[in-house]
This record gives structure tokens, C-alpha cells and sequence, in this order.
């Protein structure tokens, strides 16, 4: 029985998720978008990896926390003038060891021969 390693790195919905948010950002202005609406009316629970990744990206996005709210408030600051490419991989084995993550095998002393 083989079985097939999970993907990793960006899923496939991840830029459209930004930028459906990035236009939500530049539609509220200095009001801003609360995470709680984002996550509770939006039912984007990654938007927290999505404004990481624009920020990544050159956008200035300011993280306000106003009096009686519980969520912070997302604000669109500015634009970056040229977008900075992400990096090809995202992982974070490759990024702290500098080597590809190790491939799934199936020739491990535990299941040798490849039978359960």
C-alpha cells in the first residue's frame, strides 16, 4: 500500500482570497475591516494568513484594536508601487533548514517489506 504524501505550500484559493479581501480593505478606507466580521459574516477563518501574505507582499496594512471592540481592525494603509513576488516555497522545513523536505518512503525499518 503506497500512500501519497499531502500536498504542500499555497492551496489554490489563497490569492483570490486575497484579493477579495484587499478589495474589501480598499473599499471600508480609514474604517477598516473588522477580523470578526471577516471571520464570523465573511467565514474567512484564514484571513489572518491572508493579510500576513499581503503585508508579504508591500501592502501596509495597520492592525487597530479600538475601545469595546474585541477583534482587531484591519486598515489599508498604502500599496506598494511594485508587488514583491512571494517565495516559491512556503515551507517551513525548507525555509529553516535550506533543504527539501524529506520524501515519504516506504522502506522504513518499522514497515519493512511495505506490509502492514
Amino acid at each position: 500500500m503506497r500512500v501519497e504524501p499531502i500536498s504542500r505550500g499555497r492551496p489554490e484559493w489563497a490569492s483570490s482570497e486575497e484579493n477579495w479581501i484587499l478589495d474589501l480593505l480598499r473599499n471600508a478606507g480609514e474604517r477598516g475591516v473588522s477580523r470578526e466580521h471577516l471571520i464570523f459574516t465573511c467565514r474567512s477563518t484564514q484571513c489572518g494568513r491572508a493579510i500576513h501574505s499581503l503585508e508579504r507582499c508591500g501592502y501596509v496594512i495597520e492592525h487597530v484594536k479600538l475601545a469595546g471592540e474585541k477583534y482587531v481592525r484591519y486598515v489599508l494603509k498604502s500599496a506598494p508601487l511594485d508587488l514583491k513576488p512571494l517565495p516559491e516555497s512556503a515551507d517551513w522545513y525548507e525555509r529553516q533548514t535550506g533543504k527539501p523536505h524529506p520524501q515519504a518512503t516506504d522502506d522504513l525499518p518499522f514497515f519493512a517489506g511495505g506490509e502492514l
